[in-house]
């Protein structure tokens, strides 16, 4: 939830920050390499950049920490995607309990990713969980987290439930009772991070952050936040990083009041299971597949025919007839969502984007399900250095399948 507010801040005060003259320098501050001890400094993070009108991804994080010398662990974790085409955005929120599979860790919850590889493997860990590129993220702390709260003069709340715990060891207590109040920061990170008393826990959880979330960017966009900007700021620049460099921030600018209202939230598809003596979510990957093919992969409908138009030109075939799965078998993490991008900008039918589980791929796979050669080799003209495989299966809801493999770049 920490997170959320580094995409209020970073966005919608950008609006702001506008009229006043020290407005670059703060943004500046951001990102000038971060960290005490050299990890994941923001300029050594590998990310795609979002292509022109595309889709752009943050990852934000609320990062828990039990000390100074601890790296501490994603305590949150969410998916901001922004749609320059139709000025929406999403967000998409990930329990902190969510199995993974963790290069060299085995199996483990994705909070693990940041207490093992840092910003780089949480982003690479959602990544590959939801099968999309992550281009930016942003990171902000529990001290951070308070100081914005204070900040802003506190938050409006209608607190769901009667909320008491007390966790000496972690130095968390939280005593709220349900209603509606103003909370001040150390408040609003109890109601933020309060989970046992619900009963289905961290969704319990998100569903209460998803509702601070929501007041506190009516607090961030009211008139009277204006005489605060410069205090805010100044906690930005103490307390949030972020791989976004000033420019990048500043041309999301103009769009970002109108995306305040046009703001979709998502919890991540799945259930709570025990696996061996661990409790974990488990992910329902059909149903993520709707969600990002909804709100990732929307085409804006004029854009689209004007491209049918042109693959029907160039290739001889309507494209809208084909149907074709994406799997990344080997490839860097988010570029099957990228290709099922660039297939959906030709005109294609995109039914699945998704990774092949077990096994890696050297060579990219353009594979014909169907009678479909001459759809194939169109497709394999698209990717570069790929193999060309007949593998007729009439039984298949798909007229080819793209596995791209380690060579794809």
């Amino acid at each position: 939830m920490k997170s959320v507010l580094k995409y209020v801040v970073i966005i919608l005060v950008c609006i702001m920050i506008l009229g006043f003259s020290g407005a670059y320098v703060y943004l500046r501050n951001l990102n000038p390499g971060y960290g005490d001890d050299g990890d994941n400094a923001a300029e050594d993070i590998k990310s795609p950049k979002p292509g022109k009108n595309q889709p752009v991804n943050v990852l934000v994080l609320g990062v828990d920490k039990a000390g100074e010398r601890d790296k501490g662990r994603s305590d949150t974790v969410m998916l901001l995607s922004y749609n320059p085409a139709h000025k929406k955005g999403t967000l998409i929120s990930i329990p902190r309990d969510t199995r993974i599979r963790l290069k060299g860790h085995g199996h483990q919850k994705i909070n693990a990713a940041y207490a093992y590889e840092g910003v780089q493997g949480s982003m690479d860990a959602a990544s590959e969980l939801l099968g999309v590129p992550i281009h930016y993220y942003v990171k902000i702390d529990y001290k951070g987290f308070i100081k914005l709260v204070d900040d802003v003069g506190g938050v409006k709340v209608n607190v769901p439930i009667n909320m008491d715990w007390d966790d000496n060891a972690g130095d968390l207590h939280i005593h709220l009772k349900k209603g509606e109040q103003v909370l001040d920061g150390k408040q609003a990170l109890g109601l933020v991070r309060y989970r046992k008393g619900y009963s289905n826990q961290d969704l319990g959880r998100i569903e209460t952050q998803q509702l601070f979330m929501n007041a506190f960017m009516d607090k961030v966009t009211s008139p009277s936040i204006v005489l605060k900007v410069n205090k805010i700021m100044g906690t930005i620049s103490d307390y949030v990083e972020t791989n976004m460099k000033p420019m990048e921030i500043m041309s999301y600018v103009d769009d970002a009041a109108k995306v305040r209202k046009n703001i979709k939230m998502y919890t991540l598809p799945g259930k709570p299971n025990y696996i061996g003596k661990t409790s974990y979510f488990i992910v329902n990957k059909s149903n993520l597949d709707k969600i990002i093919d909804e709100v990732y992969n929307s085409d804006d409908p004029e854009s689209s025919r004007d491209n049918v138009e042109d693959t029907k030109e160039k290739f001889g075939f309507n494209p809208q007839d084909v149907s074709i799965e994406v799997l990344n078998g080997g490839a860097p993490a988010g570029s099957a969502a990228k290709m099922g991008d660039t297939l959906k900008g030709y005109g294609f039918v995109v039914k699945r984007i998704s990774n092949v589980s077990g096994t890696e791929y050297n060579s990219t796979q353009v594979i014909n399900r169907k009678e479909s050669s001459k759809i194939v080799k169109a497709v394999s003209k698209m990717v570069d250095d790929s193999v060309l495989v007949d593998d007729r299966d009439e039984s298949s809801d798909v007229d080819l399948t793209l596995i791209l493999g380690k060579n794809y770049k």
